[in-house]
């Protein structure tokens, strides 16, 4: 499994943990397109960006983002055409979305939720399927179709 990581300097830090714990495992190859360093001036939409495109150009990829809240990465990778990004704080939220609505980005806030709380949510995200019910395929496509 390929996860593609992306980061602004407020989630830089919860980012490094996270390569980390899911770097020991022998099965996931992680690509960190940034941000590399902790710069207070970085703009977060630059790197939301990268990690979308990357997404979308490897297959079989998922994204995790992360940013102070969340919100304006996840508003940046759903503008890239085949990326559905949820940004999430609960585990029925990321698990429902992955069921039905087939996310490969989630997007975290690293002044929202703790470090066992992003690791719980991460577990969950690579974890569960889509359903591939026809309602929920037939959704993913509209939204799809919709974006490109």
């Amino acid at each position: 499994m390929t996860i593609i990581f992306a980061c602004d300097h407020a989630g830089f830090v919860l980012k490094q943990k996270l390569i980390n714990w899911l770097g020991a495992k022998s099965d996931v190859v992680v690509i960190d397109v940034g941000a590399t360093t902790k710069n207070k001036k970085d703009d977060y939409p630059i790197f939301a960006y990268a990690g979308a495109q990357a997404v979308k150009d490897t297959k079989n990829a998922k994204g995790i983002f992360i940013c102070g809240s969340g919100v304006g990465m996840a508003i940046t990778a759903n503008r890239v055409a085949g990326i559905r990004a949820v940004h999430a704080e609960s585990s029925p939220v990321v698990r429902r979305a992955r069921q039905e609505d087939d996310v490969n980005v989630l997007v975290l806030g690293a002044r929202i939720i703790t470090n066992q709380e992003a690791k719980k949510l991460v577990t969950i995200f690579l974890k569960t399927k889509f359903s591939h019910a026809s309602r929920h395929s037939k959704r993913v496509h509209l939204i799809d179709r919709i974006s490109s």
